[in-house]
């Protein structure tokens, strides 16, 4: 048994191909025969960075409490311009239902939670209707909305939209594919973010809540951009939304 209750830690599965790449995804399961519930979780790095390792620690969490997590590898930006990372993070979930029953995942039960441009991917999979619930950390819901003077210095969207950028970043917004009675939001926001401002997390969550849609919104003292395991507050948010989304599941 790996660490946790984790049985194995993790097993990596190759999802799809795209663009010439294998895609792959971590399965972190509980000990068990299941069917379990399960979290797509997805990384952060401006759609153009990152690994699938870094939400080992959010999915040991979510074992924690009986959970499966996923955690996906995705085509980056900008060699691979949107929409490679939303149609890698559908074949995952596309993956994950087809093989549920020998995965050992209940395929009506399933969630997705991401950090910045992870929190993006997985709001698109909500409305795309492939997930139950969403979690959103130091989310880019809505990339309208301007992000800190030094957040905006990484061109994020600009590398990952490519030419004629500005005409595309409302319909790359998936706030603005919100429907009425959507599934439910968990906020998570660091009040000492350098790169994404506060609002956008309550001011997504209000245009949801007027579309009668649950969300909570949780600002967290210590926390900057993206989740530090290490610290309590921090810890203890995440652990709040592993409860949240196993009574939604």
């Amino acid at each position: 048994m790996g660490i946790l209750g984790i049985h194995p830690d993790p097993v990596n599965k190759v999802y799809a191909s795209g663009g010439g790449i294998d895609l792959s995804l971590d399965l972190y399961r509980p000990a068990g025969e299941g069917p379990f519930p399960c979290v797509i979780l997805i990384h952060g790095g401006g759609w153009g960075t990152g690994d699938k390792s870094e939400m080992a620690p959010h999915a040991k969490v979510l074992v924690e409490q009986g959970i499966a997590a996923a955690s996906v590898q995705y085509r980056f930006a900008p060699k691979h311009l949107w929409p490679a990372q939303l149609v890698d993070v559908r074949a995952a979930a596309a993956y994950l239902r087809k093989n549920a029953a020998s995965l050992r995942l209940s395929p009506r039960k399933f969630a997705a939670a991401g950090e910045s441009a992870g929190a993006h991917l997985s709001y698109w999979l909500a409305v795309k209707g492939d997930v139950r619930a969403v979690g959103a950390v130091s989310p880019l819901l809505d990339c309208t909305l301007p992000m800190s003077p030094e957040g905006e210095r990484y061109q994020i969207v600009q590398r990952t939209l490519g030419p004629g950028w500005r005409s595309k970043v409302r319909a790359f917004s998936p706030l603005y594919q919100a429907k009425k009675g959507g599934p439910p939001v968990y906020f998570i926001h660091g009040q000492r973010d350098p790169w994404v401002p506060e609002e956008h997390s309550t001011k997504p969550a209000e245009s949801l809540k007027r579309l009668h849609t649950e969300t909570r919104v949780v600002i967290v003292s210590t926390m900057g951009h993206g989740l530090l395991f290490k610290d309590p507050k921090q810890l203890a948010a995440w652990q709040a939304f592993a409860r949240w989304v196993g009574q939604i599941l």
